[in-house]
């Protein structure tokens, strides 16, 4: 090993050391409960846990719910905001699957909210009627945004809205919502008449404001001066195509475990579209200098990946995810299982443990459509047949031609007993593809006795 490979290796194990030590679980947990606290502590400051031993106990109830609906709405943001000490905890994907959670539920409080107000006064044209001071008219319109924004959510797909789409409007209607929220209750609110409530609630618009403000145009700023560079691009395999990036002159390449994924936007190209997308880091975190995603030419972002050339410039944000066998480093008997573009994070984790000569039983189950849909097909072969960890490697076609000595079909958990690392109740099991092939493996090897816990996987689409 030589000074750099030594230096890499050091920076690597610090790295990963405040991802899995001890006191991790405990951060979880703190994390946590400091989600709870603030959601309600505004109740606490407002006295309002009297409600069961006052007059009008459904008012007090709906003033409540709205106050613990607007706290939850605001540390949204927090949610989705890449932060590095919530995501290297529970991991972006979880995050993101606790937002869209938390959205309904904090939706349903500030619902709960004006109803419940309705019912103790007996006024119910509070929620269909127009002549009503302007706060109160904020108010409604903060709500009646909210829940479109919350159907949008729910059938975006049945409704054929695309995700940037989406996402545009998202991005446009949750400041309006907060912004109308803080406004309605400043001014209608009796709770924000206690001096405590006030700073709290200008305490959690600043951050709300600030997270939204770094996530739509400072943090933009400061990658695209810090842009990558396309060292070198090139095709893997039928529309799979693989981007080698540099760092800036004078500045190094972030660290990452294998198996992580970074967010990309191109700075300037031909006619690539401006959006950020997030990619797998295919290469080895061993590779001094150099990232590498290897991207599949499918939708609207990645169908002009093939026009990317060398030295183009590329926004980069990383790294993210919990998807590496480093953070377990107990897991010696582990089994991959990859559908499709799926390999890459595993291809990443494969290559380190080659770069490394890792002591480990490994054994990988891979599936595509046909056989030209298999990437890394020669350097596959390679590990399977070379040393430091021989990789146990089985293919999976849907459509294989004739002679093929594979195997057919789609990967199940039956195969994953006949063909992964052995002894099956020892090994850990990493699995990346298409959702419902992800789906039938968690829902199998649970059923064939595997404990969740030796289950891994990351998933944005669920």
């Amino acid at each position: 090993m030589d000074k750099n490979e030594g230096t890499v290796t050091k920076r690597l194990d610090r790295y990963v050391s405040r991802r899995q030590g001890r006191h991790v679980p405990l951060l979880r947990v703190a994390l946590c409960a400091l989600y709870a606290a603030v959601v309600v502590l505004p109740l606490l400051i407002a006295g309002r846990f009297g409600w069961l031993f006052s007059g009008n106990i459904w008012g007090n109830i709906g003033r409540s719910l709205g106050l613990a609906g607007y706290a939850a709405l605001a540390l949204q943001v927090v949610l989705t905001a890449r932060l590095k000490w919530v995501s290297m905890h529970f991991g972006l994907d979880r995050a993101i699957r606790f937002h869209r959670t938390a959205g309904m539920v904090s939706a349903a409080l500030i619902l709960s909210h004006p109803v419940l107000l309705a019912a103790g006064s007996g006024r119910w044209a509070l929620l269909y009627g127009l002549d009503w001071p302007w706060a109160v008219l904020a108010g409604k319109a903060a709500l009646v945004v909210l829940l479109v924004h919350g159907a949008i959510a729910l059938w975006r797909r049945a409704m054929n809205i695309e995700f940037q789409r989406w996402l545009f409007l998202h991005r446009l209607g949750a400041p309006l919502v907060l912004a109308a929220g803080l406004v309605h209750s400043w001014f209608i609110g009796s709770d924000l008449r206690v001096p405590g409530m006030r700073i709290l609630w200008l305490a959690l618009g600043a951050v709300a404001g600030g997270l939204f403000l770094n996530q739509i145009a400072l943090r933009l700023w400061r990658l695209k001066r810090q842009a990558y560079r396309v060292r070198k691009v090139s095709a893997e395999t039928r529309g799979v195509y693989t981007l080698e990036l540099v760092p800036p002159e004078g500045h190094d390449r972030f660290d990452f475990a294998p198996g992580q994924f970074h967010f990309l936007r191109f700075v300037e190209g031909r006619d690539q579209p401006v959006e950020e997308h997030p990619f797998t880091i295919a290469g080895s975190p061993a590779s001094e200098g150099v990232l590498v995603s290897s991207i599949k030419r499918s939708g609207d972002f990645t169908s002009l990946i093939d026009r990317t050339r060398q030295g183009d410039r590329i926004a980069v944000h990383g790294a993210f995810g919990r998807f590496s066998l480093l953070l377990h480093p107990e897991e010696t008997t582990v089994t991959f299982i990859a559908g499709g573009i799926g390999i890459t994070p595993i291809m990443s984790m494969l290559r380190y443990m080659r770069d490394t000569g890792m002591d480990i039983n490994a054994a990988l189950l891979y599936a595509n459509k046909t056989r030209e849909d298999i990437a890394f097909a020669d350097e596959l072969r390679g590990m399977s047949s070379g040393e430091h960890p021989v990789v146990k490697l089985t293919h999976f076609l849907e459509e294989p031609p004739a002679g093929w000595e594979g195997q057919q079909g789609r990967i199940t958990a039956d195969h994953a007993g006949r063909f992964g690392a052995q002894p099956f109740a020892k090994s850990a099991f990493y699995i990346c593809g298409p959702p419902p092939m992800m789906q039938g493996l968690l829902k199998g090897l649970k059923q064939k006795g595997i404990s969740s816990r030796k289950i891994h996987y990351e998933l944005f689409s669920f």
